[in-house]
Formats: C-alpha cells, structure tokens, sequence
C-alpha cells in the first residue's frame, strides 16, 4: 500500500474509531527482518475509553476540587518507561498491557485536576498529553523501524502516524470541550438546575459572577472607546487636536454676541526641508513647532494641526472689536517662537511662517466659511513675500474664485492644447548675428482671448499645475529645435524657462536625458532659465541637479537677475554660466545717469565673473549703441525682434546662412 492510500485508510480508521462503530479487539499481525510473525491484539475498548475519559476530565471536572496531583504525573512517566524497556524486548503482549496502564494513570492525572483557571488549565492539558504520547509514538516508532505492518483486519495502519493523529485530535477536542463547559454548558445548567430546586444562593453567585464579567467587559469598552476617541480627535504625530475636532469645537463655540478668532498657519518652505534633511527631519521640526505655537495662545484656546505644515489657532467668546487686537497679539508671539532655531538632527535652523486671519462673524457665518477665508488670507500672505500675515476681506475672496477658474482652464487648456509657444531671438552685439531663441508660453482661451503668462504662471507655480506646463514646455520646445535641424535651420540655442520647483526634483535630468536622445538634439544646444530668486534659499539638491546639468552640456542661466538680491558670495558659487540682467535695469541706460552706473557696475561684476551677459528689454537704438560701447555680450528685446512663431523667426536664421554664404 503506498503513503496517501495508508493516510487515507488511517483517517478512516480512526473517525470511526472515535464514532464507536468498531468494537471488539483488532488484532496487529507484525513481522521482523526474519519474516517471523508476532500478532498483538488490542482491545478497541482501550481507545475510545481514552476518549471518553479525557473528555470527562476536560468537561465535568469539579470546580471546588484542588489542583492536579504531581503524583498521577510521575505515574504516567513511569509506566511510559516501562513501555520503552519492552518495546526494545519485542515483547508486544507487556507492550499493549503497559499501554493500557498509561491510559489509566493518564485518566487519573487529569481527574485529580480540580477547576483550574481555563488558561492553566488548557496549559498544562496540551503539555502534558505531549509528554505522554510523545513517549509512547517514540517506542512505536522503534517497532516500525523492526517490522512490516500487513494488515489491521483488512488494511495495513502506521501505528505512529495513529498515535500521532490521536494525540492531535484528543488535545483539539480537549481544549475546545473545557472552554465550551466552562464558559457556555456549566453556566447554564447550574443556572437551570438552581431555578428547578429555587436556589437563590446559587442564583445570586452567578449573578455576582455575571455582574464582575460584565463590569469588565464594560470597563475594557470604555478603555477601547477612550483610545479611540482621542485617536479620532488628535494629531499622532504632534499630539495636538486634529481637524476634525476643530470642526466639531468651532460648532458648538460660535456665538454671534461676541467675536471669534480663527488662524492658520503655515511654514514657509517646509518643503524644501523635507526634501533636502529628510521627512524625519520634517517631523521632528513639526514636534517642536506644536510646543512652541502653543505658547503663543491661551490655556482655553484651541491650537491644532489640521495636516501637513499646515497649524490652526482658534479663540472664542472675545469681546466685540478685540479679535483683531488678540489676532496681531498672537501673530507677534507666533512670530518670536518662529525666530528661536531648532534643534533638527544634525541641524539647526530657523524658519518662518505665514498666518491667514478671519473673524467671526464678519468673515463667515460658520467653521466652512471661515477656515476657506482664512485660508485665502494665508495665501496672500505667501504671495507678499512670505514670513507675514494677511487679514480676509471680500477681494481675498473674488480672487481665489478667479484663481480657481483659472487652475481649472489650465487644466483643460493642457488637455485640449489650447498652449503654444512664440521664439524671441537673441543677439550677439558685435555683429549682431542670431545665435539663439527663448522659448515663450502663450496662453489662447477659447472665451478669453490670449492670457498673458504673468497672470497663469504664478497660479501655476502655487500648485501642481507648473509640473504640466514644465513637461509641455520642456517637450515642445526640443521637439521644435529637432524640426528646424531636419529642415537645415541652423538655430544655435534655445533657451527653456522651468520653475524652481522642477530643478529640484531630479527627475528632470533623466528626462531631459530622454528627450534629447529621442529628438536627436544635441545637449551643448540647450540652455536652461532659472529665475534669481530660487538661489535665496540655499539648498544642496538644487546645486546638484544644475551640476549634473552641466555635466551634459547644458548651459544655465539666471533669469532678471538683479531682482533677488543676491549677495556678491553667493553669486561667485553659483553653478552658472549666464547671466541675464533685467529689463528694468536697462531702461534708462542711455540717458547716463544713475542706471546708466548701476549697468555698467553690474556688468563688469558678472564679466569678473566669468559669465556671459544678456541684456533683456532693449527697445530703441540708443539703448543698442550704449549695449555695444560697453561690450555686453548679447541682447534681446523688442527693438531687434518680438517673439514669434516658429515659421516666422526662422527667418532671421537663414538670413545668418546667407552671411556665411556670402563671405
């Protein structure tokens, strides 16, 4: 008989063995390496007393009895020793005789048990009919490794796979019958039984011990109920409230007999923080941030993180025409604790942070109207520069309106391509030779006419929105250099303008990678825009990407220079090659006065430098012929050439090929 059909008739044997349909006694028939055979009889009666007895213990033991006896214990371990010396006599009639006994003493172990606690109990049961079968399968297994078995009545059965799937089945139905008795049958049947006989003693017992269970049951739910409200009421990282309690204290304090106060705050350029210290970084600051905004209130107000850097204060019940006072009160104290540095790890820095104001009730008639106003407040604070703070009014709120219509044309104008680009050429001065192009973003709305970028592009810029203007761009325009290659226009290079944020994600080096081997353009052609203000703040990941740039042979230049103040040490280690010098400082220059000083002083500091110079905004010729006295490098403005369409500027290139024909 081969593994499975043994396994098969061994689960057979024994689920019938445990139903009681075989009875009697069976006889095992083994033979030895002399082929001499050994019958050994087993009565039936053996096992399913086994079953029936540990049942018994498990199910109807007295619960006022004492604990087991360690007695009973050291008796099975005995006659399981004895087993062992038999077994290795082969003399299988003491074999079965002694089996018999360790059932016995087995059964008596586990009767001594008297009502343990369920978890000991169920311990030591699985414990101990361990140690018993394993003894006795260890001795079965010796005869297997001496005999062959032929048959049990009609089919062969491995005595240790038998011993085996007993042990495991007794031990199951063991642990299940004793929880089952003690937390369902006994119960009730004492509880039946007090009711037949009117034991009002047994009756109050089980109400006692129902009260005490219930009462724990009770007091673990509150437990849990407690947990799980301050977790749904609070911020895990900072530990202050969340929003959703915000909302639900705003709610029931807004009280149209006095002023409420609502602020938020958040942290300038967190951002950058996270992405250049790293996102535990990120956390520790936030920890420390929450200790020191709630400083800046009252014990009875209410500060909370309502996500990201992103903080809110709210003050209720102040006396008609002091929210404001309170509110400037708050924002000098944020302002203080935002100055003291932080301790980061391996790092300290300062930061600052924006705060949006609204007043209840002139600013919102409830939680919605308010934190939306309030939001609209901070953000004008961020677009007047930062480390400041904005009260609401009505225009705050005609001009997020507008901002969301615009976020939601550009995401349509994307879609539908509504975007294209015009060329502006750019200009040597010696010779005045076209030795490049910008590429401009021009916006045609469907309804509105042509859009101009100062109005799209900052909104852009304060949403994810810029990331799909930059690959449009970045895309569109290489696509066109290649075109002009295939249609022999010799364009030298082409000027990209990015935002801040793309040169800091360096995904943009592999895609400009990409861009260029799929095009077939070559990099030394390329010549990325990067505006002055982006060096402000110093930010070693943005260093890297521009030196991995130009690693390729990308050139970068910075775009209305002169507008971001930068200092004189910082501008000498910038990874650049360009400088273009704004429009504003160009306007004037022929009239040789003080603009006319600050070029001239601007100009010799970046040839110092080593950069090559583009004056933007040239509009007359007066403005050229002083541009070329000083020897400026390149121009580029309205007077030599507006920005057009690819078909049209690529005219001002074929006249350069003309030239070189022509010499």
């Amino acid at each position: 008989m081969n593994i499975s059909a043994q396994k098969l008739t061994l689960a057979i044997f024994f689920i019938t063995l445990i139903s009681g349909a075989i009875t009697g006694v069976i006889t095992i028939r083994l033979f030895n390496e002399s082929n001499l055979r050994q019958n050994v009889s087993l009565d039936i009666s053996t096992a399913n007393t086994l079953i029936s007895r540990v049942s018994t213990a498990v199910g109807m033991v007295d619960p006022r009895s004492t604990l087991g006896s360690p007695r009973a214990l050291n008796g099975s371990i005995v006659a399981l020793a004895n087993v062992r010396g038999i077994a290795t006599q082969n003399n299988w009639t003491e074999l079965v005789k002694n089996v018999d006994d360790s059932i016995d003493i087995l059964d008596a172990f586990l009767a001594s048990f008297s009502g343990p606690k369920n978890e000991e109990f169920s311990l030591l049961l699985h414990q101990q009919s361990l140690l018993q079968f394993n003894l006795l399968i260890e001795q079965l297994s010796i005869i297997s490794k001496q005999y062959n078995h032929d048959s049990i009545q009609h089919s062969q059965i491995n005595l240790r796979i038998l011993a085996g799937l007993a042990l495991w089945i007794i031990s199951l139905v063991g642990i299940a019958a004793f929880y089952f008795y003690q937390r369902i049958i006994k119960p009730i049947t004492l509880a039946k039984n007090a009711l037949i006989v009117d034991d009002n003693e047994t009756l109050n017992q089980l109400g006692k011990h129902s009260a005490i269970e219930l009462k724990r049951l009770f007091n673990a739910l509150n437990q849990s109920h407690d947990k799980l409200e301050h977790q749904a009421n609070h911020d895990f990282l900072t530990g202050l409230t969340n929003r959703y309690h915000l909302n639900q204290t705003i709610g029931v304090s807004l009280n149209k007999a006095y002023e409420s106060l609502l602020i938020i705050l958040d942290i300038d350029n967190f951002k950058n923080i996270n992405d250049t210290l790293g996102h535990e970084s990120g956390d520790v600051l936030l920890k420390q941030v929450a200790e020191r905004f709630k400083l800046a209130i009252g014990p009875n107000d209410t500060i909370c993180r309502l996500g990201g850097d992103e903080f809110c204060i709210f003050i209720s019940n102040l006396t008609p025409g002091s929210a404001s006072r309170r509110a400037l009160n708050i924002v000098n104290k944020v302002q203080q604790q935002c100055i003291e540095p932080y301790e980061i790890p391996s790092k300290r820095i300062s930061i600052s942070a924006s705060m949006g104001i609204a007043i209840y009730p002139q600013d919102g008639k409830n939680y919605i109207e308010l934190l939306r106003n309030a939001d609209a407040a901070m953000y004008r604070a961020k677009s007047d520069g930062k480390s400041t703070f904005s009260f609401y009014t009505l225009e705050l709120t005609q001009r997020a309106e507008e901002q969301m219509q615009i976020e939601s044309d550009i995401m349509l104008a994307l879609r539908e391509r509504q975007f294209y680009l015009d060329y502006q050429v750019q200009w040597r001065v010696s010779d005045l030779s076209a030795i490049g192009v910008e590429a401009l973003i021009r916006w045609k709305h469907p309804t509105k006419g042509l859009i101009s970028p100062d109005k799209f592009i900052p909104i852009a810029e304060s949403s994810w929105l810029i990331e799909g203007i930059n690959d449009w761009v970045l895309t569109e325009s290489i696509r066109q250099l290649a075109q002009w290659q295939k249609q022999g226009v010799d364009c030298p290079s082409m000027s990209i303008n990015l935002s801040a944020m793309r040169f800091r994600n360096s995904a943009l080096i592999e895609q400009i990678s990409n861009l260029l081997k799929r095009y077939e353009v070559s990099a030394e052609r390329l010549c990325l825009e990067i505006t002055e203000h982006t060096f402000l703040d110093s930010d070693p990941s943005l260093n890297e990407n521009l030196q991995q740039l130009r690693s390729m042979g990308i050139r970068i230049s910075i775009d209305d220079f002169g507008t971001g103040y930068s200092s004189l040490s910082r501008l000498r280690n910038l990874p650049v090659d360009e400088i273009k010098i704004d429009r504003s400082f160009v306007n004037g220059i022929e009239n040789e006065g003080d603009a006319l000083s600050v070029f001239e002083s601007m100009l010799k500091l970046c040839t110092s430098l080593s950069f090559t110079v583009v004056a933007e905004g040239v509009e007359t010729q007066e403005q050229l012929n002083v541009l070329k006295h000083l020897n400026c490098d390149m121009v580029q403005g309205f007077y030599l050439a507006r920005p057009k369409s690819p078909e049209l500027v690529i005219a001002h290139f074929e006249t350069n090929n003309t030239k070189r024909l022509s010499k």
